[in-house]
């Protein structure tokens, strides 16, 4: 639980590249921080803001804040999922982004929302945070305020 903007975890994630994965985050918000991204869950490098990376978030910078997703590939370029969710405090959510080869899904409760091709590499990653704790080179981006339930990163078989 992170009751203000501060708090959450961070660790290594000891991970040289992924390419076919499941990124799951199971969370409820309590507040939604308005004019930010809230940042529930990243896999990546040092660096939020450059590549590799994933992040799972609330876009709180528009009208209605919705549920999306952010991959960096190493070379820094990305795609932004948009679920079209509007997040709402005190619910309960499950967000599963799929990737098997160029193919990206963004799962929000069990139903695809939204989808993207996307091919670039994911190397180098090295740390996860949850609720936008700080890395270990970095200050916390926008940080999330609620419960995150569960947390879990596997790669794919086809």
């Amino acid at each position: 639980m992170v009751d203000g903007n501060n708090g959450g975890a961070t660790s290594y994630l000891d991970a040289a590249y992924l390419s076919d994965l499941n990124f799951k985050v199971d969370f409820t918000p309590t507040t939604i921080n308005s004019s930010a991204i809230n940042t529930i869950a990243y896999i990546g490098g040092l660096d939020y803001n450059t590549g590799p990376g994933i992040t799972v978030g609330i876009d709180a910078t528009k009208k209605a804040p919705t549920i999306i997703a952010t991959i960096k590939g190493s070379s820094s370029s990305s795609v932004t999922l948009d679920s079209g969710v509007a997040a709402q405090p005190d619910t309960r959510y499950t967000v599963v982004v799929h990737r098997v080869g160029s193919t990206i899904t963004l799962e929000i409760n069990g139903e695809v929302k939204a989808g993207a091709a996307y091919g670039e590499v994911l190397t180098g990653l090295q740390v996860w945070s949850l609720a936008a704790q700080a890395t270990r080179s970095q200050g916390p981006p926008y940080p999330f305020q609620g419960t995150i339930h569960a947390f879990v990163v596997t790669g794919v078989q086809d």
